[in-house]
């Protein structure tokens, strides 16, 4: 083709019909010109399609993990319902100490940890946050990840440490006997070496409070992260194919 072309061009200027050769020189150009832009517009759009394939891959991974994180967030908000619940019957004072009663010391000091998987998010951040080619909904994924659950992570992790590491394991070695009905240790009790001292003693009761308004901290934090990952999951159903 190139051979054609210079042969044109060759004969023109045998010719003499050098303004048919200028006319002919700059159309060819064109020809050229054109031909790279739309090679250039092929592997664009080529490259697109690769990132779009790449971005669904990775908000469907991120849903599944945000689906993930509800399900570990709905557990914790169980796990400090019946704690808070075994705090206050404690808290009344119950004059027998039962089977029940046993319980509810178990339930009342059980920890609700706040965690997310982060894989995905890594993944992405790995990738280029910018593969994600709607801003709202990028926006929406960091905020998620780098200020909801990192700071909802901070807090419970000082006030649980706070409490259990300086205060109350103390405490509970000092008033309290560990117990548990087979070897592979995952069947405890915590029995009250004085059951009526330890019920009347303002110490516990003073501990039991603090661990109510810990859970209660977060559980505030658990129903927000749950609604901020719903947020997150129905944005990303709304916009991964678009």
């Amino acid at each position: 083709m190139i051979k054609f072309f210079r042969k044109i061009r060759r004969n023109m200027l045998d010719e003499g019909k050098t303004g048919k050769y200028l006319k002919y020189a700059v159309g060819e150009i064109l020809l050229v010109v054109i031909g790279i832009l739309i090679a250039l517009q092929i592997n664009n759009w080529n490259e697109n399609r690769k990132n779009r394939v790449i971005e669904k891959n990775i908000l469907t991974s991120i849903k599944l993990d945000l689906i993930s994180d509800t399900i570990t967030y709905n557990n914790g908000m169980d796990r400090i319902s019946f704690s808070n619940k075994s705090i206050k019957l404690i808290l009344n004072k119950p004059e027998l100490q039962d089977s029940l009663t046993a319980l509810n010391f178990i339930s009342s000091y059980s920890l609700a940890e706040i965690r997310s998987r982060t894989t995905s998010f890594e993944f992405l951040k790995s990738t280029g946050l910018d593969i994600v080619h709607h801003q709202e909904l990028r926006d929406s994924i960091i905020d998620y990840y780098e200020e909801e659950v990192k700071v909802a992570i901070i807090k419970n992790d000082f006030n649980s440490k706070g409490l259990n590491i300086n205060t109350l394991e103390p405490y509970l070695q000092e008033h309290f006997i560990f117990t548990t009905k087979d070897s592979s240790l995952t069947d405890l009790d915590y029995i009250p070496l004085n059951y009526k001292d330890l019920i009347n003693d303002d110490k516990y009761s003073s501990l039991l409070i603090q661990r109510f308004i810990y859970n209660s901290q977060t559980l505030v934090s658990l129903q927000n992260l749950t609604a901020k990952a719903k947020n997150v999951i129905n944005e990303i159903e709304n916009k991964i194919d678009k």
